[in-house]
């Protein structure tokens, strides 16, 4: 893997947590599904998936990171 591969894999999972988080607070956690997430940041689930395996996953994510 390259390092602008790498670069652009952290920068992504970092525009995810954020848009996580974003609706997480807006809709709640239930109301809120992964295609939605990919959704918001026009992205294939296919991107979101190698990253975070599910919204589990992403949450412990979004209490982690700030």
């Amino acid at each position: 893997m390259t390092h602008k591969t790498i670069q652009e894999r952290i920068q992504l999972r970092k525009l995810i947590i954020k848009t996580a988080r974003t609706l997480f607070n807006e809709r709640g956690y239930d109301r809120t599904t992964l295609n939605q997430i990919c959704h918001s940041l026009c992205i294939e689930k296919e991107h979101l998936l190698p990253l975070f395996r599910s919204k589990s996953e992403l949450l412990e994510a979004v209490w982690s990171e700030p």
